[in-house]
């Protein structure tokens, strides 16, 4: 039953995938997009991964949001798409997905996920809500394997293509004082020997007893000006509302922390998506640049990546 909470716990991420649909825009002359002719496209949000604690394979379709709209828990539930084939090829084996639909829930998990999600139980009731999942662990998830997703839905089909990486797990993680900050402040450092050629990293973080399911303005890296070499990360503590930003201090630990850590690595495709999204968050402002967010997701837009994932426990010292 845990697997049901900890893919809703990453829906998170759905909500991300809304910010997909940005239009190009101009500082320098006022625009009014024409919005009849804006198309609703198919989102995917779908993961499969490697690793400790690693989630089902599991993949969540929902319709695009107009530009101008309300984006409130109402219609991101309304655009949720219930009905679709959704299938995994691996190894020329195909793999049909499950849907599983919140109502189908007992009420004892569906207050767990609440409280997961942290919202009222009582919104829950009634709501029906689903995603596609292998929780019967038919998929072999392997180190290098290529994972070909099909969906067929609407009367359209979406594919996309990823793999799970070969890992490349840390050489270490350390903490540091902060310069100039009060000195319970510290900041964490990973060191990598990757082997020739380039990764990609992504990572996310759980503090106390949490999950390692937040990640920070900048989650992802890669080491291609370090190929074959040593390199240090310093990784930032998540922080969840813009307005904290302000304050250099959120983005570091504290002594005394317990912190989860999740290093994922990701493939090329992947990377690119949570690239451009993160900077296309970062890069906000009446002067600053539209970036178009890199899908993988051919006859839709969206994520379908693979993670190789590692996870190191430890207290802020």
């Amino acid at each position: 039953m845990s697997s049901y909470i900890k893919i809703f716990y990453s829906m998170s991420v759905f909500v991300s995938m809304i910010l997909i649909i940005i239009l190009l825009g101009s500082c320098e002359e006022e625009i009014t997009p024409d919005v009849s002719l804006q198309d609703i496209e198919i989102v995917v949000d779908g993961h499969i991964e490697m690793g400790d604690g690693a989630l089902p394979p599991y993949v969540i379709l929902s319709h695009s949001l107009p530009y101008f709209g309300d984006l409130s828990q109402e219609e991101l539930l309304k655009s949720n798409i219930k009905e679709a084939q959704v299938t995994v090829i691996y190894d020329q084996k195909t793999y049909p997905l499950d849907k599983i639909c919140l109502n189908d829930l007992p009420d004892v998990l569906k207050a767990q996920l609440a409280k997961q999600l942290g919202i009222d139980p009582d919104q829950l009731d009634g709501v029906d809500y689903c995603f596609f999942s292998d929780l019967k662990g038919q998929i072999p998830i392997t180190e290098g394997g290529k994972y070909d997703l099909t969906v067929e839905t609407e009367g359209k089909t979406l594919t996309s293509t990823t793999t799970i990486p070969i890992g490349v797990p840390l050489d270490s993680l350390y903490y540091k004082e902060v310069p100039g900050a009060a000195p319970k402040y510290r900041e964490m450092f990973v060191r990598l020997n990757p082997p020739e050629g380039e990764h990609f990293y992504r990572y996310f973080i759980g503090l106390g007893n949490s999950n390692p399911g937040q990640t920070s303005v900048r989650s992802t890296f890669s080491d291609k000006l370090f190929s074959n070499e040593a390199l240090d990360f310093k990784l930032l503590k998540p922080v969840t509302r813009t307005s904290e930003r302000r304050d250099p201090t959120v983005f570091f630990y504290q002594l005394g922390d317990t912190v989860t850590l999740k290093w994922s690595i990701i493939d090329k495709s992947h990377y690119r998506f949570w690239r451009t999204l993160e900077y296309n968050r970062q890069n906000q402002g009446p002067f600053s640049s539209y970036t178009r967010v890199e899908t993988n997701i051919e006859g839709g837009i969206g994520i379908w990546g693979g993670y190789r994932s590692f996870v190191y426990r430890t207290i802020v010292q």
